[in-house]
């Protein structure tokens, strides 16, 4: 058998490898600084003229024999993954694939190349992509190593404007110091400075965010001069300059199901985890506040004197991947936060730091993160399941930021409410002219500045209301916008029943019916028989007395979805709670025979409120308690009068919390918190907005042994002995 090998055009290659492989012209200037790193330069000049361009290195260079067996042999490269330049010091290659070279098709339509390699003389190549050719070039032997290319007919104009937008696109795009970059052109000559400075929190952020991803650990450091050193004095419990945390990945990625993408098990979670490798990132936060708000909460700065551009960049190791150089949100930071879009003075609901607000870069390794695997035109990633897991362990770091500064932005606001409260208490000299007990005209001068300070106050109350208010605003429209989706679902699920519960006898009875015309066929003893009843799924009275039991129960869920909708459950009236809970268990223990409880609630205490509330607390509470734990569950409930407050103690002898939530429990009451396949993580959070609303709160949550949750509410009309 004859061994052949494919034969292609030049300019077929020069056309498809380049000009059409190359997404833009900036993109192929890249590949070419590229190329001079990977050869060890120290230094690469970019100079434009009206119709050439000449890129000019002091790398190692390439003999004729490199340009015979290497430089046009396409798709094979002798480089590995690190090497030592000229300087001593390593240098990680971007380049493998042997396709870089065509970077200069996309630029202009002829080329000449000169190169040496030290103790070999100057070897020259031109090329028109149509032929090309190489010779010794004697007339260029003034240079130990090095490599000057010459590309002419440029395809594109190249003005001052595009050499700023070039510089700006190499300075985000290239992240070493092993190499200088030089710009030069006609009143233009300007030496590339790094894109990110070293962070200085105070000057440019106000909190600085590091990730570290060793191991299968995250380690989340946050330091952070955004707050007034005043505002430490009021809040002992957390440390408002510096945050640190560390946790195993698979506790915080338990249940991850890639978006719905790849049914995922624990072990290969791990396994996924280990695969990917370590990485780490830095980010920058910065936003402007307005004047009101830095008062208000004691924010540091208005804005940094030094603000960065948004945007992430992703790099591997010397080099940003192109399509990830900041100008799109690969995090899906706005998708983020739509989809939790509360704002950080939210008692409830979890704040998401904005595209706009944050900017940084990813570090990823050629050889620790293999499989971030480029497209093979080496603009972008392969997104496979490790993109995504990468994106998603991010995600989680930045979690960890956002929990951390929104703790310490409600920390600051309850204090400045509870501060207001005492000091609009105060007697004042307004107070006094208002209830005339005395006169402007007889106010001394020290009481006249006081008057002027109390108006001057009072504007600034004014504001701080109107600012409260549109707060206040903000936050129904997030409750109202995540609750309308609950709703919308349960209006279907309503009609359905309606359908249903409209022909609820004839499902009931037509197991009844199926039944007794097989009597009637002398069919039913028959069919009893071991012969026809040996296998299960051909066991006909056991397949009707099965459905039966399912239609009834079908039926009476059907009834507490109507029930449960009707106006009048919506009414407030005097409810006694002890009732309440005893209709609201009796209805759970007739659809699931393996939960029990135990109640402990005392007697003849009396409540002022619509029947929907504790309800809607006691069913999110006892359905987890369900979902999450297979076989018999004990729920018991207690309630007690304590210092004019309810208190309720709820608990289950269930599997308790997942590892993620042990050491912080309450993290179950942010906004789609789940570790449940396809749960929506609103359960728990619907539960704490609504003890809020009855002017209650959640005193302490425990996972270990069981699941355990106390809380306290006041509102109520009357409590019997």
């Amino acid at each position: 058998m004859r061994k052949l090998t494919y034969k292609i055009e030049d300019h077929v290659i020069a056309k498809v490898l380049g000009i059409q492989n190359f997404t833009t012209d900036e993109a192929a200037v890249l590949e070419l600084v590229k190329n001079a790193y990977d050869a060890g330069a120290t230094k690469v000049d970019l100079s434009f003229f009206e119709s050439s361009l000449v890129v000019k290195d002091d790398g190692k260079g390439m003999s004729l024999e490199d340009i015979k067996n290497l430089w046009m042999h396409v798709g094979k490269s002798d480089k590995g993954y690190l090497e030592v330049d000229q300087n001593n010091e390593n240098r990680i290659l971007s380049g493998s694939k042997g396709i870089g070279r065509f970077a200069l098709a996309r630029l202009g339509s002829c080329v000449k190349l000169y190169s040496k390699k030290k103790s070999f003389e100057t070897v020259k190549w031109e090329t028109d992509w149509n032929e090309s050719y190489v010779e010794i070039e004697e007339n260029k032997s003034d240079w130990s190593n090095g490599t000057e290319i010459h590309i002419y007919d440029l395809r594109s104009v190249w003005r001052k404007r595009r050499l700023e937008q070039l510089k700006v696109f190499l300075e985000r795009t290239y992240n070493d110091s092993k190499m200088s970059i030089r710009i030069i052109s006609e009143n233009y000559n300007v030496t590339l400075s790094n894109y990110f400075p070293k962070p200085e929190v105070g000057i440019n952020c106000k909190s600085y965010i590091h990730l570290d991803i060793k191991s299968g650990e995250l380690f989340v450091n946050v330091k952070s001069d955004e707050f007034n050193d005043y505002a430490q004095s009021f809040l002992p419990d957390i440390n408002i300059k510096e945050f640190e945390f560390k946790q195993n990945i698979n506790v915080l990625l338990s249940n991850w199901d890639n978006d719905g993408r790849d049914s995922i098990d624990e072990g290969d979670i791990n396994k996924l985890i280990d695969e990917l490798g370590d990485f780490s990132a830095e980010f920058f936060f910065n936003f402007k506040a307005s004047k009101n708000d830095k008062a208000k909460y004691e924010y540091k700065y208005t804005v940094t004197d030094t603000v960065l551009s948004k945007g992430i960049v992703l790099y591997r190791n010397a080099f940003s991947l192109s399509s990830y150089d900041g100008n799109k949100d690969w995090l899906n930071l706005n998708a983020r936060a739509r989809k939790s879009p509360a704002a950080a003075t939210h008692e409830t609901g979890a704040w998401r730091v904005r595209e706009n607000q944050i900017a940084g870069f990813v570090c990823i390794d050629k050889e620790e993160n293999p499989l971030l695997q480029d497209l093979s035109n080496r603009q972008g990633l392969d997104e496979n399941i490790y993109y995504h897991l990468l994106v998603e362990v991010i995600s989680l770091g930045l979690k960890e930021f956002e929990r951390y500064r929104q703790s310490i932005i409600r920390a600051i606001k309850k204090h400045k409410e509870s501060e207001q409260g005492v000091s609009s208490k105060t007697d004042n000299i307004i107070t006094k002219l208002l209830s005339k007990k005395c006169k402007v005209q007889e106010l001394s001068d020290i009481e006249e500045k006081q008057l002027l300070s109390e108006i001057q106050d009072l504007k600034e109350s004014l504001r701080a209301r109107i600012g409260t208010e549109r707060e206040a605003q903000a936050r129904y429209e997030y409750d109202v916008r995540l609750l309308n989706v609950l709703a919308t679902i349960g209006m279907k699920v309503a009609t359905g029943a309606h359908e249903i519960y409209n022909d609820r006898n004839h499902y009931i009875s037509s197991y009844d019916n199926i039944e007794n015309a097989l009597k009637d066929y002398d069919m039913w003893d028959i069919l009893q028989t071991p012969e026809y009843t040996r296998i299960s799924t051909k066991n006909i009275p056991k397949i009707i007395e099965k459905g039966r039991s399912s239609m009834k129960r079908i039926v009476r869920i059907i009834d507490t979805v109507l029930q449960k909708s009707e106006v009048q459950r919506f009414i407030p009236k005097s409810v006694d709670l002890k009732g309440l809970i005893e209709d609201i268990v009796r209805q759970w223990k007739a659809d699931y025979n393996r939960v029990n409880f135990n109640l402990d609630i005392q007697n003849g205490i009396v409540l002022n409120l619509s029947d929907d509330v504790l309800w809607t607390i006691f069913d999110n509470l006892i359905l987890n308690s369900i979902q999450q734990n297979s076989g018999n569950v004990i729920i018991t409930i207690e309630v007690t009068v304590k210092n004019n407050t309810i208190q309720f103690n709820y608990h289950d002898n269930g599997k308790g919390l997942a590892k993620k939530y042990l050491a912080r429990p309450r993290l179950i009451l942010e906004p789609h918190e789940s570790t449940r396949n396809g749960g929506h993580g609103l359960g728990m959070w619907i539960v704490y907005n609504t003890i809020l609303s009855l002017r209650g709160e959640i005193d302490s949550i425990d996972g270990y042994n069981g699941f355990n949750i106390i809380f306290h509410i006041r509102e109520m009309s009357s409590i019997g002995n």
